[in-house]
């Protein structure tokens, strides 16, 4: 995998951070009970809306972080979650994989549009065998997962705006 895909999540997390911190520091609430972003926090959401894929994981988890969602099992990504697929990669390039390249590109795929997305695990915007490896069960602990956990602090399942805010004072005083 790319150091350019290693660090996506990492940049997605340090936008969402900026968004929930320059959420928290401004108290008037808004009609949906949330308090307005800053212009600063506002353009970041808005570049990142306008580069993420609609039906992504990343914004599913952007838009329900804005409309301040508790993010539980329901929420975000959580609630698109698969563990993996039932179509193993040798099927699907047996399948699709015309030129015999072991690339299924979006042209070669035949299939609903949405589909070759969410089979598109990395974003790039072709099917290989990296996008049907399942080494890791749903809930290993990945960096998602462990960042997760430790901000939710009382163990419910969902992250409230105290405890993200917690999170981030506790990574702001980090060496």
């Amino acid at each position: 995998m790319s150091t350019r895909l290693h660090l996506f999540p990492a940049v997605v997390v340090a936008y969402l951070a900026a968004i929930v911190t320059a959420a928290a520091a401004d108290p008037a609430p808004e009609s949906s009970g949330l308090p307005p972003l800053s212009p600063e926090a506002q353009q970041a959401a808005d570049r990142l809306k306008a580069t993420l894929r609609a039906e992504s994981e990343a914004r599913l988890m952007l838009d329900d972080i804005l409309e301040g969602s508790r993010m539980g099992p329901g929420s975000g990504w959580f609630a698109v979650a698969k563990s993996k697929t039932r179509f193993g990669w040798e099927y699907v390039a047996k399948t699709f994989d015309k030129n015999g390249d072991r690339i299924v590109s979006g042209m070669e795929f035949v299939g609903e549009p949405g589909d070759f997305e969410r089979l598109d695990r990395d974003g790039d915007e072709v099917l290989t065998a990296a996008d049907f490896e399942f080494n890791n069960h749903a809930m290993a602990r990945t960096s998602g997962y462990m960042l997760f956990m430790t901000a939710d602090r009382d163990g419910d399942g969902h992250v409230t705006k105290k405890e993200m805010a917690a999170l981030l004072a506790a990574l702001d005083r980090a060496p």
